[in-house]
């Protein structure tokens, strides 16, 4: 089935490593999605997504997916991936602007052939947490960890966990319960520049935060 929405505004992550629009810089001796490279990757291709920040979480059906909170006050759930036989692409190089220091946010920029995830969670046919455009990635022996797909209204603590009880929709509590009791398709597709596409998805479910928090029962 297709399905099409707008992507909400969405803000740099620790521990995600995010496609920079600067030229590259290649080495000599580096490794090129040639031909002959993507014939040897080929058979080997596989994805799995789980979850998980720092570690690779494998996620069975019904397993819950956590909340997680960003530097910059938005939440998420985090998403994590298991891959073999995935063009890695050139060397990533750091950022000359980022400025370090206590709340920096900033990483290492993409080189322009990293391989790329999308990664979406739904309840039926509406978005509950996306990474919006596709983000680059490296993987450190086949695992890329800390990928985040913002949480959306009226999904996200961040934006209803503070708000007047009485102030809130009848509709937003019952979207919000809805997902809160239902399993959730959690769904990543990975691309690379060997022209592969690698699709996963594992039944979830996700505890809405700000449920609790303003005091809303079923």
């Amino acid at each position: 089935m297709y399905r099409m929405s707008s992507m909400p505004p969405f803000f740099l992550l620790l521990g995600v490593l995010i496609a920079g629009c600067e030229p590259v810089v290649d080495a000599p001796d580096r490794t090129y999605a040639t031909e002959e490279v993507c014939d040897q990757l080929a058979p080997e291709q596989s994805v799995e997504l789980g979850t998980g920040s720092s570690v690779f979480v494998p996620l069975e059906a019904g397993d819950l997916v956590m909340q997680a909170w960003g530097p910059q006050g938005g939440d998420h759930v985090w998403g994590a991936l298991r891959i073999n036989g995935v063009f890695g692409g050139g060397d990533w190089r750091d950022d000359p602007d980022c400025m370090e220091g206590e709340g920096s946010i900033c990483g290492p920029i993409a080189p322009e052939d990293a391989p790329t995830a999308t990664i979406n969670l739904w309840h039926d046919d509406t978005l509950v947490a996306s990474t919006g455009d596709a983000l680059s990635f490296q993987a450190d022996q086949g695992l890329a960890v800390g990928i985040p797909a913002i949480l959306r209204m009226p999904y996200s603590s961040a934006a209803m966990e503070w708000a007047d009880p009485s102030e809130i929709s009848q509709e937003s509590i019952d979207e919000a319960q809805a997902a809160d009791a239902a399993e959730l398709q959690f769904e990543v597709t990975v691309r690379d520049a060997c022209g592969a596409e690698l699709t996963d998805e594992r039944m979830v479910r996700i505890a809405i935060g700000w449920l609790d928090a303003v005091g809303v029962t079923d």
